[in-house]
């Protein structure tokens, strides 16, 4: 069941991230993609990378959410 997440502030109603789940298979893809756009910093201790724009004002990781699906959560960060 792929589909889109969006998480809005309750004080603000601003969009502060997005979850996307796609098929597990896609995984590789997603993450190759990421690779050629935006920065990327690897965490040893959960095994995630983290990708980022220029600004550091995005955040993205892709993590497995079953035998099926992963998800790509997209965060805004501030400062």
């Amino acid at each position: 069941m792929c589909g889109i997440i969006y998480c809005f502030s309750p004080v603000t109603g601003e969009l502060y991230s997005v979850i996307d789940t796609e098929l597990l298979s896609n995984k590789e893809a997603i993450r190759k993609t990421l690779k050629e756009h935006y920065a990327s910093l690897d965490d040893p201790t959960t095994g995630n990378t983290y990708y980022y724009n220029t600004d550091k004002s995005l955040a993205i990781v892709v993590s497995d959410y079953d035998d099926y699906f992963c998800n790509v959560t997209y965060a805004k960060v501030t400062q």
